[in-house]
């Protein structure tokens, strides 16, 4: 039997081959060629007549192959050559001509990315992709609206550092957790809806918060900071109150009463007045008018108003002069001011985390 059949066109070029591999009578092989090259090769494999096999070739190699493999006429599976030496393959897995999976494979064969289209809209709603076989992040539309709502990262060795959750479904990311040694350390949230962080809370070791920052309605940063004890009372408040991004204020807390203020005014970091704090009103104010870093004006209030003052001229870490209303007093060691000889200290506030800037 004839096995070959070869068809020629002008000046004898030789435009398609038909052949039967099998021997059984029928042509289930064509190869169409251009300048005597394969360019076009279409299988029937189920005996129907129509090609369920199409592979494609371009500069004489083989970029795409399409397989119609429920034999319904629809070419559903496509595998095509990619830059590097790589590889792209597509499914339809309904067959409404529209590709729902997508797997790109490297040179060494290992998939780098995979797109999955789960309720055939026509928009991936899962989307994966890999590094040396190890899966480095995931985006999922789980409700089916159209955006992703969670977003994992992976480091290096697959392990998730982090996940990003719509949970009010607006196509807004609000709920930023991130995660080190297999445990949550920070975690970020929206409460207001704007698509933009107003809390974020850091753990400790023991998954207890350490300090929480905040960006009040109408900020565009953060501009508060919070630090707590290990049973969650607050022991201490920093306020960014000039919006430059830096803390200026911080204030001590025990029992949830403000007990010292210490304020920086030039933002150098290093406080410029203790604001001392009696039942919760301010009782006394220390303050460094020289630079020196320390206290050399001590004033005390009463009923909001400063009732006594108290200075050290001539700079040598001793109280010297007083003054109540127009006129002098008498120079007293005042009780319970902390010795204005020693430095006012830094607000050691630290700086809001690196989340704020993205």
């Amino acid at each position: 039997r004839i096995d070959v059949v070869t068809h020629f066109g002008p000046n004898d070029t030789p435009l398609r081959l038909e052949q039967d591999a099998d021997g059984d009578g029928r042509f289930e092989t064509q190869t169409t060629l251009e300048n005597g090259a394969p360019a076009l090769v279409e299988r029937d494999r189920d005996g129907d007549g129509n090609a369920d096999v199409r592979v494609s070739y371009k500069d004489g190699a083989e970029f795409q192959t399409e397989q119609d493999d429920d034999f319904d006429g629809v070419f559903e599976v496509r595998f095509a050559a990619v830059a590097g030496g790589g590889q792209e393959q597509t499914e339809d897995r309904n067959g409404d001509g529209t590709p729902d999976v997508k797997i790109v494979l490297d040179a060494n064969g290992e998939v780098t990315r995979r797109e999955e289209d789960r309720n055939f809209d026509g928009k991936p709603d899962l989307v994966a992709t890999f590094v040396g076989g190890v899966a480095r992040s995931l985006r999922q539309d789980s409700n089916g609206r159209g955006c992703f709502d969670r977003e994992e990262d992976y480091d290096a060795a697959g392990a998730l550092v982090e996940i990003r959750l719509d949970e009010n479904g607006d196509c807004k990311i609000d709920l930023w957790s991130h995660t080190s040694n297999g445990r949550t350390d920070w975690q970020a949230q929206d409460q207001r809806g704007d698509g933009k962080a107003t809390v974020l809370t850091r753990f400790d070791a023991q998954n207890r918060p350490s300090h929480q920052e905040l960006r009040s309605e109408g900020k565009r940063r953060p501009d508060t900071k919070l630090f707590f004890h290990t049973d969650g009372d607050v022991r201490s408040q920093c306020l960014d109150t000039d919006g430059r991004g830096g803390f200026d204020l911080r204030y001590r807390v025990s029992g949830g009463t403000v007990t010292e203020g210490l304020v920086d005014t030039n933002n150098d970091g290093v406080g410029d007045t203790r604001q001392v704090y009696s039942g919760g009103a301010l009782a006394h104010a220390e303050i460094d008018t020289d630079g020196n870093g320390r206290a050399d004006v001590v004033q005390y209030l009463g009923g909001g108003a400063v009732i006594r003052q108290c200075e050290d001229a001539d700079g040598d870490g001793s109280i010297d002069q007083c003054f109540e209303g127009e006129g002098l007093a008498d120079v007293t060691e005042p009780t319970g001011v902390t010795d204005v000889s020693a430095a006012l200290g830094k607000l050691s506030c630290g700086d809001f985390h690196p989340f704020w800037r993205r």
